[in-house]
């Protein structure tokens, strides 16, 4: 079982972890949690600190946990609570010394931690306080935690360094080799109740329906409980749905229970096919639509557009190439089943996309050549923002991108901060668990990048409101670099009518 509460663990980019001791009583108190992001009290027990993880992806704000002189950017603090009035030489441990519960409690937390934030476990990288500065380089003035074990004070600083590294990398085996679950919540108060034979025949897809557990392909190929269940599911579902790829297990079935590369294509063909966000994750959603499709209870809320369908939105953007026919169906899923009211006619400025490539693209039909523009506006700039890659993350060559709520996400490039453009926005991101810009902006950016459908709908809404958020939406349109005879990076002379026509075609077949 893991030791640390899932709402601690932030999504963001860490470089290290630094352990140390408090130097403190066996419980924590308020300059311990100051300090420190994460703790381990004598009873083995793991709390967080009054700072996020993520407050440590940047230090210049001063609003951070200063657990290490110096070396506090991309660095998590964590601490056992222990060795108040304790001595180096010669060697004391005071009245509270460090335990072997506290210890091993605290390599399985680096462990975890390693896990969810990909840090390699390295001298460098998981480290004593009291190795840092001959390892980092970083003076820390005479700091040693905690690199004693009072029960058995034989071993030298080093071996100690060596032992905790020696002792993480096998927990983080154990965590990889036992399973692919990852919690992203405290277990739900009401169950979900399964239907289909085959899930409920399951333990593993079992425990997920009864918790916010989900099913995440691992960093390296190993067989995970659970998967040869959801692979069989979606080869059954796939007998009646040509849309959905079947999972080919290979000779003998040696893939059989692999979360591999096929088995994540054909989540994200059912999960685009149901109208679900498409990540490749089995999470709750996922498991009660795969349980309703099993069980003959549901329909897709959605089609798959054939590839060969696809000519003239699939026509060159600037020197961004050419869209991936993924993103494309994507696309048309969400426009099918999106709220009319994103689309409709109403009284706009010129800070209204429809205004501003009503030239382009007008005069407006019905609603659903409204959609249809809207899809072809969103096709384009997304090329200009990522080049449809969903994995963008934040435009180093801006420096107006200087923190959490500012750092742009996503194929779009949205950042937190453009929630206050209106109340639909907020509203939209609220059920998220997203509700502060700065509080929120790293879980803002993951949602940009992973919830395609949410992050359809947030930019198209953006949209509705602002023409300044995204730079292709502003720029001249009919300005040109007279070195290169080329429009400027302006999403206007790339929209086509053509494609809106194609995208029309779709959405009403």
């Amino acid at each position: 079982m893991p030791v640390i509460p899932i709402n601690l663990l932030v999504p963001c980019s860490m470089q290290r972890i630094i352990c140390h001791w408090s130097e403190g009583n066996h419980k924590s108190n308020s300059t311990d949690r100051a300090a420190y992001h994460l703790l381990v009290e004598s009873d083995g027990k793991v709390i967080g600190g009054d700072h996020a993880i993520s407050d440590n992806v940047s230090t210049s704000d001063d609003d951070y946990a200063a657990h290490t002189r110096g070396a506090n950017t991309g660095s998590i603090g964590i601490a056992c609570c222990a060795m108040m009035g304790c001595q180096e030489r010669p060697f004391s441990p005071g009245p509270k010394p460090m335990t072997k519960l506290q210890w091993d409690t605290i390599v399985q937390a680096i462990a975890e931690l390693c896990c969810f934030y990909k840090i390699p476990v390295t001298p460098k990288t998981v480290l004593g306080h009291g190795e840092v500065q001959a390892i980092l380089g970083i003076t820390q003035k005479g700091k040693w935690d905690p690199m004693v074990w009072p029960w058995d004070t034989s071993k030298s600083r080093a071996e100690v360094g060596a032992a905790l590294r020696t002792q993480v990398s096998a927990a983080l085996a154990k965590i990889s080799n036992n399973s692919a679950t990852v919690y992203h919540a405290d277990t739900k108060d009401t169950a979900y109740i399964l239907k289909s034979t085959l899930l409920t025949s399951d333990p593993e897809i079992r425990r997920i329906a009864a918790s916010d557990a989900v099913l995440d392909p691992p960093l390296t190929s190993q067989r995970i409980p659970g998967i040869a269940t959801i692979q069989e599911a979606i080869n059954r579902i796939a007998l009646n749905n040509p849309a959905i790829p079947k999972i080919d297990y290979g000779a003998q079935e040696k893939f059989r229970g692999f979360f591999g590369k096929q088995t994540v294509a054909a989540i994200r063909a059912f999960q685009a096919h149901v109208g679900l966000g498409v990540d490749g994750v089995v999470g709750d959603d996922t498991l009660k639509a795969l349980d309703a499709a099993l069980s003959g209870s549901s329909k897709p809320k959605s089609k798959i557009i054939p590839t060969s369908e696809f000519y003239e939105t699939q026509v060159r953007v600037f020197n961004r190439g050419i869209p991936p026919v993924a993103f494309l169906q994507e696309l048309v899923a969400w426009g099918e089943s999106a709220p009319d009211e994103i689309f409709a006619d109403k009284a706009t400025k010129e800070t209204d996309i429809y205004a501003s490539i009503v030239g382009e693209l007008g005069p407006f039909g019905d609603i659903t050549h409204r959609k249809a523009c809207m899809l072809e506006a969103m096709r384009v700039l997304a090329g200009f923002e990522s080049s449809w890659k969903w994995s963008t993350g934040k435009d180093t060559q801006n420096p107006n991108e200087n923190s959490s709520d500012t750092d742009s996400a996503g194929a779009y490039q949205v950042s937190a901060n453009s929630m206050s453009f209106g109340q639909d926005l907020r509203d939209l991101v609220a059920s998220h668990g997203i509700l502060k810009p700065k509080q929120d902006g790293l879980k803002f950016q993951a949602l940009m990048k992973t919830n395609h459908a949410v992050a359809f709908e947030y930019v198209a809404r953006l949209m509705r409101h602002t023409m300044r958020h995204h730079g292709p939406l502003h720029k001249n349109r009919s300005k040109f670099k007279l070195e290169l005879r080329k429009p400027e990076q302006s999403i206007f002379p790339w929209l086509s009518r053509d494609a809106v026509g194609e995208f029309q075609q779709m959405l009403g077949a």
